[in-house]
């Protein structure tokens, strides 16, 4: 009984603040979902930008530079959205890189395909990843 009568008794008070609560709250989750997606735009952005830049060649140079594509490989692992993904880049690549005919001749490339891949398969085969990726999937 005490609480309806306090209720009745604030009840414009208490309109008030639900009002100003979500007046502040709306704005902050908009902006919120608003930055997320932008984030999730560059790191898509980003992603295709790596991947192009490892395997197409300068256009000024006609040539793609070991270092460069080393590098590429190696920040590859920052973008776990899409490590599946790349992992496949990367095996595929890996493999069709260290066979003849289009073996590069360079293993410093090949040991940061290693590597990389490494990382990555280390990184989801943890368990709590790979429960959370069943859990995601069912």
């Amino acid at each position: 009984m005490k609480i309806v009568n306090f209720l009745t008794d604030h009840l414009i008070e208490i309109i008030g603040i639900v009002i100003a609560y979500f007046s502040l709250i709306l704005p902050i989750v908009r902006f919120l979902k608003s930055k997320r997606s932008e984030e999730k735009e560059k790191r898509f952005k980003n992603f295709h930008q790596l991947i192009k830049e490892l395997v197409q060649p300068d256009k000024e140079a006609n040539q793609t530079f070991i270092d460069r594509q080393v590098a590429v490989i190696f920040e590859l692992r920052n973008l776990k959205n899409y490590y599946d993904v790349s992992l496949r880049i990367l095996k595929g690549l890996r493999e069709e890189w260290h066979n003849p005919p289009h073996y590069s001749g360079n293993p410093r490339l090949i040991n940061e395909f290693d590597l990389t891949i490494s990382y990555i398969t280390k990184y989801q085969d943890k368990w709590y990843r790979r429960l959370h990726r069943k859990i995601c999937r069912t």
